[in-house]
C-alpha cells in the first residue's frame, strides 16, 4: 500500500526538472542573442567611427593643397559622412565630421561625431 501513494511523485518531479531545465534554456538564449546584438552594434559603431575618421584625413589634406570647400560628403557601401570645415583664424580650422553608418531607424544604425582642430 505504501508504493500507491508514491507513483504520482516521480511525474511531478519529472514534469518539474523539464520545466527547469526549460526556463534555464531560454534565459541562456536570450544572453547569446542579446551579446550578438551587442557584437552588431560595436562594429557598426566602430564603422561610423572609422569612416569619421577617414573623411576627417582626407579633408585635411585636401585642405593642405588648397581645395577649400565648406562641406563635402562622401558615401560609403555601408554608410555616408558629411565634413564641414570652418575657417576659426588665419591658419586655424575646425572640422565637424558627421558619420552614418546603416539607415536610420533600423538596429544597423550607427552615427558618430568628429571635432578635429588643426593648423594649417
Amino acid at each position: 500500500m505504501i508504493r500507491d501513494n508514491n507513483r504520482g511523485a516521480s511525474l511531478i518531479a519529472a514534469v518539474f526538472l523539464i520545466l527547469v531545465l526549460s526556463f534555464l534554456g531560454w534565459v541562456m538564449l536570450s544572453m547569446s542573442t542579446l551579446a550578438s546584438r551587442e557584437s552588431v552594434n560595436e562594429l557598426y559603431s566602430a564603422r561610423a567611427y572609422y569612416d569619421a575618421c577617414s573623411a576627417a584625413d582626407v579633408r585635411i589634406i585636401q585642405l593642405d593643397r588648397g581645395k577649400i570647400d565648406a562641406k563635402l560628403f562622401y558615401q560609403f557601401e555601408q554608410g555616408s559622412v558629411m565634413v564641414d570645415a570652418r575657417q576659426e583664424a588665419t591658419d586655424y580650422w575646425q572640422l565637424i565630421t558627421t558619420a552614418t553608418n546603416g539607415s536610420d531607424g533600423s538596429a544597423d544604425y550607427a552615427k558618430r561625431r568628429l571635432i578635429v582642430k588643426f593648423k594649417k
